[in-house]
C-alpha cells in the first residue's frame, strides 16, 4: 500500500519539518491505511485532534498533487511542500466552514 516514493518522501519531509521521527520507520511493513492512522496517534506533545486535522490535510494534499500529475501534467517541487502546506493551512484556517 505505501510503496509510492513521492507519498514516503513527502510523509518524511512533513516530519522532519515538524521535529518528529518518524513513527513508520518502515513504510513497507505497513498494509492498511488504518493500520498507519494507528502507529501516528498518542504523540507526545500533539494533541489528537491536531494531529489526526493535520493528517487528513495532509492527505488530502498528496491527493490534489496525484491528479495534478496525472490528469494535467503539472508537478510541484517536494521541498516547496512545508511553505506550501503552511499558506493553505492558513487559507483553510481562515475559511472555517
Amino acid at each position: 500500500m505505501f510503496k509510492c516514493g513521492f507519498t514516503i518522501r513527502v510523509w518524511n519531509i512533513i516530519y522532519n519539518w515538524l521535529g518528529i521521527q518518524s513513527a513508520n520507520p518502515s513504510w513497507s511493513n505497513l498494509q492498511t491505511v488504518k493500520q498507519w492512522w494507528s502507529s501516528n496517534e498518542g504523540r507526545p506533545g500533539y494533541s489528537r485532534k491536531a494531529n489526526n486535522s493535520l493528517q487528513m490535510f495532509i492527505c488530502w494534499e498528496i491527493w490534489n498533487e496525484r491528479n495534478a500529475r496525472v490528469f494535467r501534467s503539472k508537478a510541484s517541487i517536494l521541498r516547496e511542500w512545508p511553505r506550501r502546506l503552511r499558506m493553505r493551512r492558513r487559507l483553510v484556517a481562515r475559511a472555517r466552514f
